[in-house]
């Protein structure tokens, strides 16, 4: 059995993890659990402009996981299609069209840009999906936050099976499902 110690500064928003070391026993990677999934996906969105800024950055996602360069670029422009258009809906909260304009901002060179490029801009920008997921729950689609320690990052998917986007084939379903 392996023993890693992994300096866990990953959750700056916890300062109760922020810089404390924890030991991770075992060989493999993080693995998610079929329950948690159950427990805690969600549904979204409550606003169409917002839903079609989160439907494609999911099929961004998608694409890093499947380790595509370009469908990852082409969705990536859908999605700052998107989120110009939600841009342009004043009625959203303040706090959706800061986020809304942060995303936009961290997606901007995604069609230059070689998969490493985009995948180290992709916390950030999930990190943002994720509070606008959130804030605006309620719809159709069913997501969950996903969580790689090994990134580390955040991302939404749909699927019950982690589809890791920050390292594709190479740790495809390293991650776990969050609250």
């Amino acid at each position: 059995m392996h023993w890693i110690l992994l300096s866990m500064a990953c959750n700056l928003n916890e300062p109760d993890t922020f810089n404390k070391e924890v030991i991770i026993t075992g060989g493999g990677h993080a693995t998610a659990n079929a329950a948690d999934y159950e427990a805690f996906r969600f549904t979204c969105c409550d606003s169409p402009h917002i839903s079609d800024v989160i439907e494609a950055y999911l099929l961004v996602t998608r694409s890093l996981a499947n380790d595509n360069l370009g469908d990852a670029q082409q969705h990536g422009e859908t999605m700052r299609a998107a989120i110009e258009k939600a841009q342009e809906h004043t009625a959203l909260p303040a706090s959706s069209l800061t986020g809304l304009s942060e995303m936009n901002r961290l997606s901007m060179t995604w069609h230059r840009s070689e998969m490493v490029g985009i995948r180290a801009d992709l916390g950030p920008l999930s990190d943002k999906a994720v509070d606008l997921a959130k804030q605006h729950k309620g719809g159709d689609t069913q997501i969950i936050t996903a969580f790689c320690p090994m990134a580390p990052g955040r991302w939404l998917q749909t699927e019950s099976t982690i589809a890791n986007p920050y390292y594709g084939s190479g740790m495809l379903t390293c991650g776990i499902f969050e609250e």
